[in-house]
């Protein structure tokens, strides 16, 4: 796990070492361990590699190079510092994130004639790349963005895993590509402005939505996609547009009832095993919850008891976002040691202008500073690889009120019968009464794009009568992404918010959350084999009975705690914001958004959103989230633009 950057001039013009050196120096957290840079052009015995940036000569024009910053994870030696040449200086990578099945892919490398020098997964790919090109993707299980300097093909060959686990930014500007893992690292760059995009503003506060496509929130910076990647040749004099490599949709297929709860257990042991490869201390994180209970417990018999630590954000018992009787729990079913961190609002407000610069753009709750503080305790206290449980919500439909798009799925197949005996359970399940149920079955008929929609005009704590209606014109329309047409109502509901409204965000913050730590965060549901498998999934085998996630919970019998694997509410590292904003950071709040800096940007209609403040400071709403929003964006701005 690390940090890369690089520079590549189409025109041939020489690119300044110094302005590696800031990219590098300003992305030190991704990889405290080590750091180099490598200078690079057509001829392999004129590229060269140095740890120290004042031993180049700009006497010698190079008109492309990388930077690496090394977190040590695999093969801790001098043998894996990058950027990484093969044997004859023909392919140089700078590469961030981890190819757990390195190992088999060695074995059969090497049984293709190929050697090696060092125990790195990094040289694996090099290799991979050299026998088998791109198609080498297709072999890699794993999180990855990396950039390979190919002087045998003439090209500069980047490209991001399936599901944007690790990030990749770029920008394109007087003839200069340029990439890096953060855009703080772009943002060094002299020729790159600082302007905000105002679509990416727009959508943020009207709809409540980040990182949705391939605009961040700043004009001159792009994020490459998910499973995509740039082909560029170096004798090139534009940017190819990015090419996909990988389309969930075309990997599904039909899953039989039976033996599918027995698959996805096998499955799901392989990922957890493979992502428990690591030549430093792994611990996991636990909120209490069914996905990361689930990893604690699967990954158990391959970690001893001194070595499988866990890390927690609880509270005050009084507080609905405590979730320690169930980490007490799994921390006395599986005799590990519980290492908990208790996130305030007082500890928010001291380091919220870190927290919002390691975090480079707007995020949507600070249910993040809670994850964010759970990384820190890990690495205080020794762990520098965790296991995390993001993916299975999006992937299993975890989240209760995808019961009712399920049922509204099957009124919509005139399924009636079916719809209300899964009504009724429901209500037996979680007590959630009819008059609750219905109309969210009615809202379940529904669209996304008119759900949003619908939530913004009637519910009061998400109202934007306060944000200037020019900015809300110019929010893009809420379409949600093409999905197979051999999906169900509720596998197309749970494709968009694989792909789009929720899993590229949540992704986004663990990466920065646990590289402003320097851990490297891996996530077993998100093996691109199990993906596939749950995605291919009737919604049967995901909601019956008035459960959610019904293959998973089936599966875990006698394997996690019972009342843990029978829970109904889902609260993951979520923060009591709504109280904090009601308390402790009301006056931080009130003098921010009433501040003059905050009316000048002209973003809001300041009366009316200090008359949410009030309502919601009365507790006759809930308007914590809209206000974070506010709040998050003027934030971002002083830092950022400001």
């Amino acid at each position: 796990m690390c940090g890369i950057a690089g520079l590549f001039d189409l025109t041939r013009k020489p690119i300044a070492v110094q302005d590696l050196k800031k990219m590098s120096d300003i992305i030190k957290h991704r990889g405290p361990d080590d750091s180099g840079i490598s200078l690079l052009e057509e001829n392999p015995e004129r590229c060269l590699f140095t740890r120290d940036y004042n031993t180049i000569s700009q006497t010698k024009p190079y008109y492309a190079g990388f930077a690496h910053r090394r977190l040590s994870i695999i093969d801790l030696s001098v043998n894996g510092v990058q950027p990484m040449p093969d044997k004859t200086n023909e392919l140089w990578i700078t590469y961030n994130g981890e190819i757990f099945n390195y190992r088999e892919l060695r074995t059969e490398l090497e049984s293709c004639g190929r050697t090696f020098r060092t125990q790195t997964d990094t040289e694996v790919i090099l290799q991979a790349y050299d026998e088998w090109g791109i198609h080498c993707l297709d072999t890699f299980n794993g999180m990855w963005a990396f950039a390979i300097w190919d002087t045998k093909s003439r090209r500069l060959f980047v490209v991001r895993d399936r599901f944007g686990i690790k990030p990749l930014y770029y920008t394109f500007k007087n003839g200069t590509f340029a990439f890096a893992s953060e855009p703080k690292a772009l943002l060094c760059l002299d020729q790159i402005s600082h302007d905000p995009d105002n679509r990416a503003i727009a959508d943020y506060l009207v709809h409540s939505r980040v990182d949705c496509f391939d605009w961040t929130f700043f004009s001159d910076i792009k994020r490459l996609e998910p499973g995509c990647y740039f082909d560029i040749p170096i004798d090139g004099q534009s940017l190819p547009e990015p090419k996909r490599w990988w389309n969930l949709a075309e990997t599904l297929y039909t899953v039989s009832e039976n033996g599918s709860e027995e698959q996805f257990l096998e499955l799901f042991r392989s990922s957890v095993k493979l992502r428990l490869r690591s030549d430093v201390p792994i611990g996991t994180c636990l909120s209490g919850g069914l996905d990361s209970t689930a990893v604690v417990c699967v990954a158990r018999p391959w970690l001893t008891s001194s070595n499988q630590k866990t890390y927690s954000a609880m509270y005050d018992s009084s507080f609905n976002e405590d979730e320690s009787k169930y980490i007490d729990e799994v921390a006395k079913f599986t005799h590990l040691e519980n290492y908990p961190v208790y996130p305030s609002a007082e500890d928010l407000l001291k380091h919220i202008e870190e927290f919002i610069r390691f975090q480079d753009e707007p995020f949507v709750s600070t249910s993040q500073f809670a994850q964010f503080k759970v990384f820190q305790t890990a690495k205080n206290n020794g762990t520098t690889v965790t296991l995390d449980g993001q993916g299975a919500d999006e992937a299993l439909a975890g989240y209760q009120y995808l019961h009712h798009v399920y049922v509204a799925g099957l009124l919509r197949s005139n399924r009636f019968g079916k719809a209300l005996r899964e009504l009724s359970a429901f209500r037996a399940v979680t007590g959630t009464s009819y008059r609750v149920s219905v109309p969210a079955v009615i809202g379940g008929l529904f669209t996304h794009r008119t759900m949003i929609r619908l939530a913004n005009r009637y519910d009061p704590g998400r109202s934007i009568s306060w944000i200037k209606p020019d900015i809300v014109n110019s929010a893009s329309s809420i379409n949600a992404p093409e999905s197979p047409g051999s999906l169900d109502w509720l596998n197309k509901r749970l494709y968009e918010l694989f792909t789009v409204s929720s899993l590229p965000a949540l992704l986004r913050y663990e990466d920065r959350n646990s590289m402003a730590c320097s851990v490297e965060a891996r996530l077993p549901f998100l093996d691109h084999r199990l993906v596939s498998f749950m995605f291919s999934l009737p919604p049967e085998q995901k909601i019956r009975d008035g459960w959610t996630k019904h293959i998973m919970r089936k599966t875990l019998h006698g394997i996690i705690p019972e009342s843990i694997r029978t829970r109904t509410d889902k609260i993951g590292f979520t923060t009591p914001e709504a109280r904090w904003f009601r308390q402790d950071l009301l006056p931080f709040i009130r003098n921010t958004l009433n501040s003059e800096t905050t009316k000048k940007r002209g973003f809001y209609d300041i009366p009316k959103l200090i008359y949410l403040v009030n309502r919601h400071a009365s507790g006759k709403i809930n308007a914590s989230k809209t206000l974070w929003r506010a709040l998050n964006c003027e934030l971002w701005f002083r830092q950022f633009i400001d």
